[in-house]
């Protein structure tokens, strides 16, 4: 996620009832504080490799 142009001070990467103001912190971190995983889970390298390779592989002309 992205802090979204033109945001004003009640915008929130998440809506979480506590937060008072919103540093639009990494997912590791905000994961931290809300103490929960969020759904995106993170790949490991070998999954990272084989996601780069077969989005950047040259399609047959």
């Amino acid at each position: 996620m992205s802090k979204e142009e033109g945001c004003g001070k009640d915008c929130k990467k998440h809506p979480c009832e506590d937060c008072n103001f919103c540093q639009w912190c990494s997912d590791d971190r905000c994961r931290m504080c809300r103490g929960k995983q969020s759904g995106k889970k993170k790949l490991s390298i070998a999954e990272q490799i084989a996601l780069y390779e077969s989005l950047n592989r040259k399609k047959p002309a």
